[in-house]
């Protein structure tokens, strides 16, 4: 890396797999690329973890935060009955609001947020004004969360249309380079045997369409087959997980030169 380029960091999301993800964070926060980055590109539960870091939250305070309220993901937070979605949407929103604040101009680095437009099927970016809301859409993974609706909207999910956004961020940021995490692949024979995992193995396949497309575009990319349950919410488990993979992240991060 030259240190005349600047960057931009650009994740892809799949469950609780966020926590590989935890590991560039608490890898950037210990090498000298994230004074480098520009802004942060993100979709689902990561444009959460996003926001967070961006308002100040080191790693390991995140991580501990998701930990505290990983409730949100079980079966504790099932919506009965499930209308339009498996789970609660509000215990999410009241995480938000204990955390963040009310607005994107509030955090002290850039962040977009995506989501997609059940109405025009078309991709939509927020990265001004009101932040929870948009979290909210972003979050929203079909039958998992109610779709929200907002002015002529409907919104779901970023990562239904573009779950790795290489080539849209490189739009917005032509002149930067990309460094592209991601851990979104489709494993084969995955076992279905309820409505959750029915959700979760479709729902994989689609989220996993335009990764190597995008993969392509990425000039410093970092992509690991991280097969840990979708919606993993045992701490043992999700703690070894962390500490396993901010090692593997800080190995990755010694390789790139200014």
């Amino acid at each position: 890396m030259s240190e005349n380029k600047k960057y931009i960091l650009v994740l892809s999301w799949w469950g609780a797999k966020w926590f590989y993800h935890l590991w560039i964070l608490k890898a950037l926060e210990e090498s000298w690329v994230e004074s480098e980055i520009d802004a942060i590109f993100w979709v689902s539960a990561w444009a959460m973890v996003a926001s967070f870091r961006a308002n100040g939250m080191r790693a390991d305070d995140i991580y501990s935060k998701l930990l505290e309220n990983i409730e949100f993901l079980s079966a504790k937070n099932l919506k009965m009955p499930p209308v339009t979605s498996i789970l609660q949407e509000k215990n999410v929103q009241k995480l938000y609001k204990k955390y963040l604040p009310v607005t994107f101009s509030k955090l002290k680095k850039k962040v977009y947020i995506w989501a997609t437009d059940l109405n025009t099927g078309k991709y939509k970016i927020f990265h001004t004004g009101e932040l929870i809301h948009p979290l909210m859409w972003s979050i929203a993974l079909p039958v998992i969360f109610p779709p929200v609706k907002f002015w002529d909207y409907l919104l779901v999910d970023g990562g239904v249309i573009d779950n790795f956004p290489v080539l849209r961020a490189k739009k917005l940021y032509p002149n930067h380079e990309v460094i592209g995490v991601t851990v979104s692949s489709f494993k084969k024979h995955q076992k279905v045997t309820n409505l959750l995992s029915n959700a979760m193995v479709s729902w994989n396949l689609v989220l996993s369409k335009d990764i190597e497309w995008n993969i392509k575009a990425t000039d410093h990319l970092f992509c690991k087959n991280t097969w840990v349950f979708t919606a993993e919410t045992n701490k043992e488990k999700l703690s070894h997980i962390y500490e396993v993979w901010y090692k593997d992240g800080m190995k990755y991060f010694k390789k790139l030169k200014k």
